[in-house]
């Protein structure tokens, strides 16, 4: 009687500890699923290719006018490079010579840097600072011929915020300070050119996680 009785209880209790074993391995699975599913990305950027298009109010003379601005990079999470060539065609005016009538042009070319400090849905912002290079010009309205020319350095650190309205165009607003160094032309200094600029424009590109 003592031995099948003995055999029953040892049956049992290997049922009972295999199922015991079998509902705590699920739990871990289950746990592990869980943790896997809620654990945050370490990096949550997106990388992509872009364009960008816009307006800048920068410092000429002695006030300030709108330069038009074009550009585009590589964005590779948080950090990003490109270019920009930037543009003033008028506005500013000298009789240099009298009677004669000039105004100033002046373009140059900027390769940036930077890194995204923020990126949301809906915003973003960044950090970038450039170097470039530029020709500045005098020409002369009666024959548009150009006159006297200099060559000259700009470094420029910005702050931009942008907005997504759409995944692949983002809207931004930037702040800047353009520092413009090796100018030597008539009647400009390398401080007439040099402050804080202000930006408006879009960027199109192409991003993905």
């Amino acid at each position: 009687m003592k031995k099948p009785l003995l055999i029953v209880f040892c049956t049992v209790s290997c049922l009972l500890v295999n199922a015991q074993r079998t509902e705590t391995d699920s739990t871990v699975v289950q746990k592990d699923s869980i943790e896997a599913i809620q654990k945050p990305p370490l990096i949550d950027f997106e990388s992509g290719i872009f364009l960008e298009l816009g307006i800048s109010i920068a410092p000429t003379m002695e006030s300030y006018s709108h330069v038009s601005t074009f550009g585009g990079g590589i964005s590779y999470k948080v950090i990003f490079g490109g270019f920009l060539v930037e543009e003033f065609q008028g506005g500013l005016y000298s009789t240099l010579v009298f009677p004669n009538r000039f105004h100033l042009q002046y373009k140059h070319g900027r390769a940036f840097f930077g890194v995204r400090a923020m990126n949301k849905r809906f915003v973003e912002i960044d950090m970038r600072i450039s170097y470039g290079l530029g020709d500045m010009v005098w020409v002369r309205e009666s024959n548009n011929e150009n006159f006297i020319r200099s060559e000259y350095a700009i470094v420029q650190p910005e702050l931009t915020i942008l907005f997504t309205p759409v995944n692949w165009v983002k809207a931004y607003a930037s702040l800047g300070y353009k520092y413009v160094s090796n100018l030597d032309l008539a009647n400009v200094t390398d401080e007439d050119f040099s402050g804080l600029t202000f930006g408006i424009g879009i960027r199109c590109g192409i991003y993905r996680q």
